[in-house]
C-alpha cells in the first residue's frame, strides 16, 4: 500500500457521521490536511527556535537575521512542500492540471501569508516582546483568518457572476451543503445549477473549495 493510500485511508476514519451530514469527505480531507501541516509548521519552529538556532542571531555574513524570523525563513520551504503535496495528492488527485501548474498557482495562493507571517513575528516578538513561540501560534490563527476571508471573499464575488477566480479550477464535490453554507456565512447559498462545471445538485457553491 502505497503512502497516499495510507495517509488517506487514516483521514477517512476520522470521516463519522456528524461530520457527513455538514461536509464532504473532500472538504474534511482538505482541512485536515490543512491543520496537520500548521502543526507541522509550528513543531518545526519551536524546535528550530530553541534547539537549533539556541534563541541566538543567525549571522550568515553579509547579513544577520534574528532567531524569531530565521526559524521562519527555513521552517517555511518545508511546510509549503509538505502542504503541496498533501492538497496534490490526498486532497485533490483527481486535478487534471499539471504538477508545475499547480505548484506556480499554490505559490501565488500562500505569498500573502509570507508576508504577513514577517510582519506579524516583527510586531509581536520585538515590539510587543511576545515569546517567539507564542508569538508563533498568534501569527498562523491571523494567518488562517487572513487566508480564508480573503479566499472566501474572493469565490462568493465571482460564484455570484457566474465565474471562478483565475487560481482555481471547479471542484464540484467540494461544495458545502445548504444548510452548512448558511450557517457558517450567513448568506443565501447559490445552487450549482447553472454554475459552470458544477452539477445541478442543489449544494452551494459561492465557497466551493478549488485546487490550487
Amino acid at each position: 500500500m502505497s503512502i497516499v493510500n495510507t495517509i488517506t485511508r487514516f483521514i477517512d476514519l476520522f470521516y463519522i457521521k456528524p461530520l457527513r451530514k455538514i461536509m464532504p469527505l473532500q472538504t474534511f480531507r482538505y482541512g485536515v490536511c490543512g491543520g496537520a501541516n500548521l502543526v507541522l509548521d509550528w513543531v518545526l519552529y519551536f524546535v528550530l527556535y530553541n534547539f537549533i538556532l539556541r534563541e541566538q542571531m543567525l549571522n550568515l555574513g553579509i547579513v544577520v537575521i534574528s532567531a524569531h524570523i530565521a526559524a521562519f525563513i527555513i521552517e517555511f520551504p518545508i511546510t509549503f512542500f509538505t502542504g503541496f503535496w498533501l492538497n496534490r495528492n490526498i486532497v485533490f488527485p483527481g486535478s487534471q492540471l499539471k504538477q508545475f501548474q499547480q505548484l506556480k498557482r499554490y505559490l501565488l495562493v500562500v505569498c500573502g501569508s509570507i508576508l504577513l507571517n514577517y510582519i506579524c513575528l516583527k510586531l509581536f516578538v520585538e515590539a510587543a516582546n511576545i515569546p517567539a513561540e507564542i508569538a508563533k501560534i498568534i501569527t498562523i490563527c491571523i494567518t488562517v483568518v487572513f487566508w480564508w476571508k480573503r479566499n472566501v471573499s474572493t469565490i462568493c464575488s465571482t460564484m455570484k457572476r457566474g465565474i471562478y477566480p483565475p487560481w482555481t479550477q471547479t471542484s464540484p464535490s467540494l461544495c458545502f451543503p445548504a444548510t452548512a453554507m448558511g450557517i457558517i456565512t450567513g448568506r443565501r447559498c447559490l445552487t450549482c445549477s447553472g454554475m459552470p462545471g458544477c452539477r445541478a445538485s442543489g449544494r452551494c457553491c459561492p465557497m466551493t473549495l478549488c485546487p490550487p
